[in-house]
């Protein structure tokens, strides 16, 4: 087993990630399962913060917030989040098998 390093580590592949389209990442809702495109849900907005919400369900999927200099983001409904990688395209089809996986 390979020992721990810092978050640090992950700047770069964080980097790569969020920089494409968030709007165009595909999330599945725990309370229903439907797996719908960020740009899909419903967004709630107001000066404390920002809630996103299941079309189908009215879940909670994801709650962000500015706090002091920095970016807060809660998913508590979000089971998986497919992020394009530059140059991909995330609305690929999967098989059921391998969502949320490496594939």
């Amino acid at each position: 087993m390979v020992g721990h390093v810092d978050g640090n580590a992950l700047a770069g592949p964080l980097s790569q990630v969020f920089t494409e389209e968030i709007t165009d990442a595909l999330a599945r809702c725990a309370g229903c399962g439907s797996v719908k495109a960020i740009g899909e849900t419903i967004a709630y907005m107001s000066e404390m913060g920002s809630v996103l919400r299941c079309p189908g369900c009215d879940s909670v999927l994801m709650v962000v917030t500015q706090l002091r200099g920095s970016l807060i983001v809660g998913s508590p409904g979000i089971t998986f989040l497919r992020l394009p990688l530059a140059g991909r395209d995330a609305t690929t089809p999967v098989s059921r098998d391998h969502e949320g996986g490496t594939t």
